[in-house]
C-alpha cells in the first residue's frame, strides 16, 4: 500500500491542487466535499488527508457513495489527520491525559460541524486522527462507522430522544465524547472497542440519556470514564445470549440510573465482566445483573 499526502484547509491556496500545503485545496465548497478527495482512486493507494484549523461546515456525510472511481477498502483505507496552519501533523494536546480527568482542551483540532440531521461519516475504511466532530442537528449517531478514531472530540449538542454522539468505530482510543442536549439516547451505542475515552452526558429532561448502550455481541472498554449521565451508565440492549462486555479499569460515576446493567436474557453463554473498575456515585445500584444473566465476573 503506497500513502499519498492530500492537504487541505477552509480555503483554497495557490493551485488548489492538495497535492502539498502551497497549493492546499478547500475541504468544502458550500458544505460538498472535495472533488480532490471523491475522485481520488483507491484502487492501488491510500490517502492521508491534512486538515487545516479552522471551522468547516459539513453538508454531507463522509461516505463510499461520495467518491467517484473506486471508494476506500480496509486495504487503501482514507486516513483525516489535523494540522496546524504550516500543513504539519498536530501534536497530541496531552500525552499523558486520562479520561479520568476534564477533557482535554481541543482548540488546536480543526472542526467538522453540521447543522442538520445528517451523520458526520458512515465510512468503514476511514480513519480520523486529531479531528473535533459537532452536531447541532443529528438526531442519530453522528459517526455511525469508522475504522478508528483516535484523540478526536464527538460533540452532539442537538435535544433529541434520538440523539447520539459515537455508533460504531472498530476502535476508538483517547476521545472525548459527549451529548450536551437535555435530551439524547446515548452517547455510545452498537459495537465498541474503548480505550482511555471519556463518556459524559448531561441530567437532561427527556430520552434514555445513556452513556454506553452495549447492543451487540462483544464490546471492550479500558480506561474509560463514564459519567453524569441521566440514565444509565453502560446499558446491554442486546438481547443476544453470547452478548460480552468486558470493562477494565474503568470508572463509572455520578449517573442518575445505575452504573452498569446487564440484560435479562436466560442462559448467558458468555461473561460479562468488571476488572479493578471505580462504580460510585449513581442511581439505586452500582452494578444490576439482573435474575437471568447468569455469568458475571
Amino acid at each position: 500500500m503506497a500513502l499519498t499526502p492530500l492537504f487541505f484547509s477552509t480555503t483554497a491556496a495557490g493551485l488548489g491542487t492538495g497535492v502539498d500545503w502551497t497549493n492546499r485545496a478547500a475541504l468544502f465548497t458550500a458544505g460538498v466535499w472535495s472533488p480532490v478527495l471523491t475522485a481520488f482512486d483507491f484502487s492501488a493507494n491510500a490517502a492521508q488527508c491534512f486538515i487545516g484549523p479552522g471551522n468547516y461546515t459539513q453538508g454531507a456525510a463522509m461516505a463510499t457513495g461520495l467518491f467517484t472511481v473506486n471508494a476506500p477498502t480496509a486495504a487503501n483505507p482514507v486516513l483525516f489527520c489535523g494540522c496546524d496552519s504550516s500543513g504539519v501533523l498536530l501534536t497530541v494536546p496531552d500525552p499523558d491525559w486520562l479520561s479520568c480527568q476534564p477533557a482535554f482542551v481541543d482548540t488546536t483540532l480543526p472542526v467538522l460541524a453540521t447543522t442538520t440531521n445528517i451523520a458526520s461519516s458512515t465510512l468503514a475504511a476511514g480513519h480520523w486522527y486529531l479531528i473535533k466532530f459537532t452536531s447541532s442537528g443529528r438526531n442519530g449517531s453522528m459517526v455511525s462507522t469508522a475504522a478508528s478514531l483516535s484523540w478526536c472530540v464527538i460533540s452532539n449538542t442537538n435535544a433529541n430522544t434520538a440523539s447520539i454522539a459515537l455508533g460504531s468505530a472498530t476502535s476508538s482510543v483517547n476521545c472525548v465524547l459527549t451529548c450536551t442536549g437535555t435530551s439524547y439516547d446515548s452517547v455510545v451505542t452498537g459495537p465498541a472497542n474503548l480505550e482511555n475515552c471519556r463518556i459524559e452526558g448531561v441530567t437532561g429532561s427527556s430520552g434514555n440519556r445513556r452513556g454506553w448502550a452495549a447492543s451487540v455481541t462483544a464490546s471492550t472498554g479500558q480506561l474509560c470514564t463514564v459519567v453524569n449521565n441521566g440514565g444509565e451508565g453502560v446499558v446491554v440492549t442486546s438481547t443476544n445470549a453470547a452478548q460480552s462486555v468486558k470493562l477494565e479499569r474503568c470508572v463509572i460515576a455520578n449517573n442518575v440510573g445505575k452504573g452498569f446493567v446487564a440484560n435479562s436474557t436466560a442462559s448467558q453463554t458468555a461473561y460479562y465482566e468488571t476488572h479493578n473498575c471505580m462504580i460510585t456515585g449513581n442511581g439505586t445500584a452500582g452494578i444490576d445483573g439482573n435474575s437471568n444473566a447468569a455469568r458475571w465476573l
